[in-house]
């Protein structure tokens, strides 16, 4: 999975601090956990999303949910629209598989996020999930128009 991962797009971390949501109704982030049994925990919604596409091109910038790494995540990437094996683009969605490398992470505030938000077998689940990623960090970004 991890040589099919973005091949030609380039990640890049970028420290805007306010991005629109132009023609994005939703955007999620999947996190692809072992264990099938974590259901809608894996899910956390994307609250800052700008998506441009002009001349077979597409540009995507956004924040990791906080839930997941405790800091300030901005990423950009860019590449031609359905030009790689990584984003696969519909009439009304975008899906992208995603790696990173260099995320920053601050665990306390990832505790402080999830327990602010969730409780019981929900908090369990969504801690699972942030072990995951913050060993692997690998995702599916679902985008409706």
């Amino acid at each position: 999975m991890k040589n099919i991962l973005f091949g030609l797009i380039m990640l890049l971390a970028i420290t805007s601090t306010a991005l629109e949501q132009s023609g994005v109704r939703s955007a999620v982030y999947e996190v692809p956990a072992v264990s099938s049994d974590l259901g809608s925990a894996r899910f956390f919604p994307i609250k800052q999303m700008n998506l441009k596409q002009g001349n077979g091109q597409m540009t995507m910038k956004y924040l990791i949910p906080v839930e997941l790494t405790g800091a300030e995540n901005f990423i950009q990437f860019s590449g031609p629209v359905g030009g790689n094996q990584t984003c696969v683009k519909s009439v009304s969605e975008v899906t992208c598989r995603v790696k990173y490398q260099n995320l920053r992470f601050d665990q306390a505030k990832v505790d402080f996020q999830l327990k602010n938000k969730f409780t019981g077998l929900e908090l369990s689940q969504r801690q699972q999930v942030q072990r995951e990623f913050s060993g692997d960090p690998v995702g599916i970004i679902h985008i409706k128009f």
